[in-house]
């Protein structure tokens, strides 16, 4: 069964779509979770640093003169992370 990708501008939709069983899986953020408990399972949560409290990001525009080297690999290791989250979902789905 070929992976079709699915996006939509708000959690909600994609909190409808879970409930109405139109998609199988989805990344949604920790509120959007909460809101949608009584019909989500979870599959994975993000662990960073030692610890799965979540904290949001900022990437700096390109012209930027902000150097903060801390956020820059915070967002690093952020996307890193999203690319192992989307091999696992692969292996998972992609049979």
């Amino acid at each position: 069964m070929p992976l079709k990708i699915v996006q939509r501008r708000t959690y909600k939709e994609v909190n409808d779509l879970i409930e109405k069983h139109e998609i199988d899986i989805a990344f949604v953020c920790s509120g959007a979770y909460v809101d949608g408990s009584s019909y989500m399972k979870l599959l994975v949560a993000p662990k960073m640093y030692g610890k799965t409290t979540y904290h949001s990001s900022q990437t700096p525009q390109g012209d930027s003169t902000r150097k903060d080297g801390e956020e820059l690999r915070y967002i690093y290791n952020y996307f890193k992370y999203i690319n192992i989250i989307m091999q696992v979902v692969k292996s998972v789905v992609v049979k």
